[in-house]
């Protein structure tokens, strides 16, 4: 009894549907966790920003208060009062200039932040988009596979009349 080359190319047909499929399945797990990194790496982004926000408002307020001090310091030696008149509202004005600077990197560092924060977001979304596509592509291939195997199975042995 010879082979069966009928079989043996049905069942090269049936591994290489299945091969197709995993492969497919496995490429979305892998751009899920490319894409899960990469989310990961925006939410590290996002907490430097802040923690270099949170230190760039530290270092404006040390020189504010340099400044003031300074001031004081200036005025006092040409004897001038510093609690009352033009040397408060200067004194005023300076703290007034420090709180808005202070606001603006508050501010500042808190859209970068967000703006990271967003970005992960979306990459966490591509992941996830990425894993069901996969999987409902390795499914359209198991079920085009297995249309192509019944019909060269129909082809090969279904018409077979008085065996």
């Amino acid at each position: 009894m010879g082979m069966d080359y009928n079989a043996m190319s049905m069942g090269m047909s049936g591994i290489s549907t299945a091969l197709g499929a995993w492969s497919q399945y496995q490429q979305g797990r892998a751009e899920k966790k490319r894409m899960d990194y990469q989310a990961r790496m925006q939410d590290l982004r996002a907490d430097r920003i802040e923690y270099r926000g949170e230190w760039e408002e530290q270092r404006l307020r040390e020189k504010g208060s340099q400044v003031k001090g300074a001031q004081r310091a200036s005025y006092a030696a040409s004897g001038v009062q510093v609690d009352t008149g033009s040397p408060l509202d200067i004194l005023a004005s300076t703290d007034l200039e420090v709180e808005r600077d202070a606001a603006m990197i508050q501010y500042n560092s808190a859209m970068e932040a967000g703006a990271a924060r967003q970005q992960g977001g979306l990459y966490r979304a591509a992941g996830r988009t990425a894993k069901s596509g996969s999987l409902l592509r390795s499914g359209s291939t198991l079920l085009t596979g297995g249309s192509k195997l019944a019909m060269q199975y129909n082809d090969f042995y279904g018409n077979r009349d008085g065996d």
